[in-house]
């Protein structure tokens, strides 16, 4: 399974679109879902990312080999509106505390490092993106996945000649919908990282064998 986490319900609603998601939770967090796929509009900040990360993997009893990409916009110094980019690092503006996104898996299209703020940011450093969620999301998802399982894809909606202050939620979806060719490169490699890893965590038929035809104390199982 892989989990794609959105703030915003505009941010969502092309992804849920392009690959037919049906609802599946509404409350607390809006969550979509088919097949391999699922969607969860968490809401904006590091507050209410945290807690849709946590709640999602606790409420369905996921196993360690989930992953989990977090899809958003950002904003950036002078790249232009609808530039897509796979975050590579994240810095948290209030605990400067950084985190890295591993990625084993090749991926053509740019990298860069994200800021992760409080409240939005209009004062942008050349070479940094900036957003609300991705520090948060990164901690939290890693406490249950390993990193190379858990990344952060955003789009460029304001920089220095288009504040936010113009961004709408058509503009959102717009941005996001354009982006979903990028997107998909970065569903294939992950789903088969992820079903890597849950057939190592499998355990072993032999296993299984041993423990039906012999006693074994907690401790020795």
């Amino acid at each position: 399974m892989l989990q794609l986490f959105c703030a915003l319900p505009c941010e969502a609603k092309p992804i849920i679109a392009a690959y037919q998601l049906k609802n599946i939770l509404q409350h607390p967090f809006q969550v979509y879902e088919k097949d391999k796929l699922r969607v969860v509009v968490t809401g904006l900040g590091k507050l209410a990312m945290a807690a849709a990360v946590a709640y999602v993997y606790g409420r369905l009893a996921l196993p360690a080999s989930t992953a989990n990409l977090n899809v958003g916009i950002a904003g950036h110094y002078d790249a232009p509106r609808g530039a897509a980019v796979l975050i590579n690092k994240i810095i948290d503006n209030a605990t400067e505390k950084s985190m890295y996104p591993v990625r084993v898996f090749s991926y053509a299209g740019t990298t860069g490092l994200l800021e992760t703020r409080d409240k939005p940011c209009d004062e942008y450093q050349p070479a940094v993106y900036y957003d609300m969620e991705a520090s948060a999301y990164f901690l939290t998802a890693t406490r249950f996945s390993p990193a190379e399982l858990v990344h952060c894809f955003k789009v460029v909606s304001d920089n220095n000649d288009q504040s936010a202050e113009q961004i709408d939620k058509n503009l959102v979806a717009s941005l996001i919908s354009d982006s979903l060719p990028q997107i998909d490169e970065l569903i294939h490699p992950l789903l088969g990282l992820q079903q890597q890893l849950a057939e190592i965590e499998q355990m072993p038929q032999e296993l299984t064998v041993l423990l039906t035809q012999w006693k074994f104390s907690h401790y020795q199982r």
